[in-house]
């Protein structure tokens, strides 16, 4: 048995893996805002890499946290006055406005950005929230205005401590996006005012990459086959660079509205209306199976906009309602984040591999992982194969699909027998310990058998 611990304590930082289905509770926060226009929530709400929910709210211009279950004020109004824009980028720095200032998690503070933006005018308007890709590079989209009338678009790359500079100009944005961490798309008519085409950018070079036909796709997800998710009135549907095809139509008399969320075992998570657009709240569908969570099943109101899943698994959804309730529902069993983990046995003549397959389609986010052995009923935790659980933290790259060795060792080293591996990844700092093992988690039985068969 010595032989087998020898083996394994070559395993390597590269053991993940899906995170468990919690029950079906929800939780609601009723945030201390004024009643105010839906048009900023995709500007406003944000997950940071450790899993803390971010927001600005416009009325009255606040910065605020949800971190576990509390809420807090991080910043309250001041130089935020007007400030009705936020990204997080994957450090974890929040960003505020078009780059004017970033909060520090480091000193808790508030701070002017150093990048200077040309100002908004007439003849100069910036559109969204800022975008930041997996390098953590920064991007604009503007438009240009000439006697009231659109003269032309411009998406900017925004280094810090300068200046912004153009890196792709055309007649007319409709709509701009990073569709998973590394790739940006945008919908452009060229000056010869042309039909739209759906483009993909080139970010390196600032050229169109690709162009296609299709237009009016807001890709929500890609998938870790390549495919692209999009939602729109008529039901969710797949886009694979040639061909458009429908997933699923919305049914019962309901239309879907973008943006949806697609987790890493591609559950769909979508909000819902009825024929006349009245909130219907947020439905989930897993195959062939859907489920609608409304009021009754403890949402804040029905009225659900921006869904969007944490790396505990978390479904949030802003809410409002016609009484001025303005706030956040969270459903604790949104399934698995965008960042997935397979385990594969490779058995050789010469001995015995495991590989896991990382996926992660989202940003660069922080991670506890626990890994344990499951030996004579007792789960021993890697790296040191003891009784007490150890939160491994790593940092999963972006939009990344990498396999890597977890054990790889010689048939001899290891006595013959079953051996079982179980796993949990949490977003970091959590407090979520993997727990008894006849909970999903993903597992891996390896079987040795006796060197001369």
């Amino acid at each position: 048995m010595n032989r087998l611990w020898i083996s394994l304590g070559i395993v390597i930082l590269s053991c993940w893996t899906n995170l468990p289905a919690w029950g079906q509770s929800i939780e609601t926060f009723i945030l201390p805002a004024e009643p105010f226009s839906v048009h900023w929530i995709e500007q406003i709400m944000q997950i940071g890499p450790e899993g803390d929910v971010w927001l600005i709210i416009p009325m009255p211009q606040r910065l605020m946290r949800i971190s576990g279950n509390q809420i807090e004020c991080v910043f309250d109004s001041g130089i935020m006055n007007g400030l009705h824009r936020l990204t997080v980028s994957p450090d974890g720095t929040i960003w505020i406005a078009d780059f004017q200032y970033f909060y520090s998690r480091e000193d808790g503070g508030l701070h002017a950005s150093g990048i200077e933006i040309p100002a908004s005018g007439p003849e100069f308007h910036i559109i969204d929230a800022p975008m930041i890709d997996a390098d953590g590079r920064m991007y604009l989209r503007t438009n240009r205005l000439l006697f009231g009338k659109q003269a032309g678009s411009s998406i900017w790359e925004v280094e810090c401590g300068q200046s912004p500079a153009v890196m792709f100009g055309a007649y007319q944005f409709d709509w701009s996006f990073l569709v998973s961490a590394t790739e940006l798309w945008t919908e452009v008519s060229n000056f010869k005012h042309d039909s739209p085409q759906l483009c993909e950018i080139d970010l390196d070079a600032g050229v169109v990459k690709a162009e296609y036909d299709q237009h009016y796709l807001c890709f929500d997800a890609k998938d870790s086959e390549g495919l692209y998710w999009f939602a729109g009135g008529n039901g969710v549907s797949t886009f694979d660079r040639q061909d458009i095809s429908q997933y699923c139509s919305p049914g019962d008399g309901m239309r879907f509205n973008w943006p949806m969320v697609l987790t890493a075992d591609w559950t769909v998570w979508v909000t819902a209306f009825g024929p006349d657009w009245e909130a219907r709240g947020v439905v989930r569908i897993q195959g062939d199976e859907r489920r609608l969570f409304t009021t009754d099943d403890g949402l804040l109101t029905n009225s659900c906009w921006q869904p969007k899943i944490d790396y505990d698994g978390r479904m949030w959804l802003f809410n409002e309602n016609d009484d001025g309730v303005i706030g956040l529902s969270c459903i604790s069993d949104g399934g698995w984040p965008p960042m997935r983990l397979m385990l594969h046995c490779v058995e050789t003549p010469e001995g015995i591999a495991v590989e896991a397959q990382v996926i992660n389609n989202g940003p660069v986010v922080g991670v506890d992982v626990y890994v344990a052995l499951e030996l004579n009923g007792q789960l021993l935790y890697w790296p040191n194969w003891q009784p007490e659980p150890h939160a491994n933290q790593i940092n999963l790259r972006p939009g990344h699909n990498q396999t890597a060795t977890i054990i790889s060792a010689p048939r001899a080293t290891i006595p013959p027998g079953a051996y079982k591996f179980w796993g949990c990844m949490t977003g970091r700092n959590t407090q979520k310990l993997i727990g008894p093992i006849d909970r999903k988690f993903e597992s891996l039985t390896v079987e040795v058998g006796d060197e001369q068969d």
